[in-house]
Formats: C-alpha cells, structure tokens, sequence
C-alpha cells in the first residue's frame, strides 16, 4: 500500500505542477483580462484529489490514545511534568470566600503569610485525590497487563 499511495501522490503533485504552469501560460499569453479556463481549474481541482488520497492511503493506522499510560508516568514522576498542574493548585488567584480579601490593596504585608489551614486541608485533599487517581491508574494498568 505504501507504493500506491506514494504513486498517486506523487501523479497528483505532477498535476498540480502542470496546471500551475499552464495557468501561468495562460495569463502571460492572454493577461489578467480573462479568468482561468475551465479545464485548468478542474485540472487543479482533480490533481488536489489524488495528492489528499494518496496521502490519506499512506497514514498509518490509528492506535487507541494512552492517557492513562501517561497519567501513570507523570504520577510516578512526582507530578513535576504535569502540565496541568497550575490548573489545580490556582497559584496566582485569591480566595475570593477568604475574610480580608481587599487587605492586599492596604497591605502588601499580608499576601506574604503562611497558608491559612483551610488552605492547607484544601491542599491535602488535592495531594490525596492525586493519589486516589494514581492507584486507580495503576490498579487499572495491572489488571488490564494480564
């Protein structure tokens, strides 16, 4: 299969290339007075086809998508790849439900402070469902293996 799709892509790179030229003939004898002949443009049109074929016969087959595979490595790393991980710890944003939210504007002090223990019990829960999906991920690798 991968002669074929290599043939008819390339015959359609030929006729890409030819209908290029002539469209450039055509304007150079006639100018830009008179649009492109019909049988250029299908000519284009058809030589598109065989290259969009030709090159969807040469892909090789679809594989199912490992996320879970993934989501075990980056785990087993420490999260430290995790490209998701500024989305669940919200570094840059305040509490909005946290009393005081406006002291930042009065007190530049204050945005220096240790995590408060609602902050911490949020961030155990976070570290524990990491956990909880990492088990899962794993108890799911190791029972799909055998």
């Amino acid at each position: 299969m991968p002669f074929l799709s290599r043939l008819i892509t390339t015959f359609g790179l030929i006729l890409i290339s030819h209908s290029a030229y002539s469209a450039h003939e055509h304007s150079t004898l006639y100018g830009s007075a008179h649009s492109v002949p019909l049988d250029i443009t299908l000519e284009t049109l058809v030589a598109v086809l065989f290259v969009i074929t030709g090159l969807v016969l040469g892909t090789e087959t679809l594989r199912p998508i490992g996320w879970s595979v993934w989501a075990g490595e980056i785990e087993k790393d420490g999260g430290g790849r995790n490209p998701f991980r500024g989305f669940e710890d919200r570094l840059g944003f305040w509490d909005v439900r946290a009393p005081g939210l406006f002291t930042f504007l009065f007190d530049l002090g204050s945005l220096h402070q240790a995590p408060s223990s609602r902050e911490l019990r949020r961030r155990r829960m976070v570290r524990a469902k990491r956990k909880e999906f990492a088990d899962w991920v794993r108890g799911n690798a190791n029972s799909t293996k055998s």
